[in-house]
């Protein structure tokens, strides 16, 4: 699956294009970089099919984010969290 990462609006992954046709995003994801201080932060990600399909998880490597679950075309989380 093609994978956007935003960290109050700062982009942290933006895992896109050709690459995700038989590919894997298999990387951690560092976002103290973009979380400067305490208090609250917005964590959004952004799932949407690999590079060719309609739908998630059609590919020969089965997306494991999206196994028992059935999302059409998009997935999408925006969640906030405290820091003290």
């Amino acid at each position: 699956m093609q994978v956007k990462i935003w960290v109050n609006d700062v982009p942290l992954i933006n895992w896109t294009g050709v690459q995700t046709k038989d590919g894997v995003y298999n990387g951690e994801v560092p976002i103290n970089q973009v979380i400067l201080e305490n208090g609250t932060f917005q964590l959004e990600c952004k799932l949407v099919p690999r590079h060719g399909n309609k739908v998630l998880g059609q590919s020969k490597s089965p997306d494991i984010y999206t196994k028992g679950n059935v999302f059409d075309s998009e997935f999408n989380a925006k969640k906030n969290y405290n820091l003290s």
